[in-house]
């Protein structure tokens, strides 16, 4: 029987290390940080997220920019820019904003925004009574997050847990 017993223990030895290897690494898991690192490595997948909503005329929140005005649209096609009457703003215009969206990662959140400086002023004079402000434009929907969570979060907490 003892010869048995150290037959099984020399076998399972290894196995008892890589289990043992994993729970020290699910008990100094950092949530904010693996989050953080998750982010900051996958940034161009949340400006692309971000900027897939603008190109589909929606904001941050998930519902729709405003429709472009009557004058808007004349301005447009006075400029050679096609654009179909009932379209949402989608902030793409020169491009300059789109071009320039960036994402910061922080420790408990990320940041989207744009090196366009002045987006604010842009929208306000571009679209007087619209209440359309950055806010409005950075973020992603609930449908982008879940994207995010799923083919990016969540991958890579695992991969953090199980090396």
């Amino acid at each position: 029987m003892v010869l048995l017993a150290t037959a099984v223990d020399v076998k399972t030895a290894p196995i008892m290390g890589i289990v043992a290897n994993k729970l020290q690494n699910i008990i100094k898991f950092d949530l904010n940080q693996a989050t953080k690192q998750v982010v900051a490595h996958d940034k161009q997948t949340i400006i692309d997220l971000n900027k897939k909503q603008l190109d589909e005329g929606l904001k941050a929140d998930g519902s729709e920019m405003p429709k472009y005005s009557a004058r808007s649209l004349a301005i447009k096609q006075q400029k050679g820019i096609a654009v179909p009457r009932n379209q949402s703003f989608n902030l793409k215009l020169t491009g300059k904003l789109q071009s320039g969206i960036f994402v910061k990662a922080e420790n408990t959140f990320f940041e989207i925004s744009s090196t366009d400086s002045e987006l604010d002023k842009k929208l306000t004079e571009q679209f007087p009574g619209k209440e359309l402000e950055d806010e409005d434009a950075f973020g992603l929907s609930e449908d982008s997050k879940n994207e995010f969570i799923q083919d990016k979060l969540i991958p890579g907490y695992q991969s953090k847990l199980l090396r």
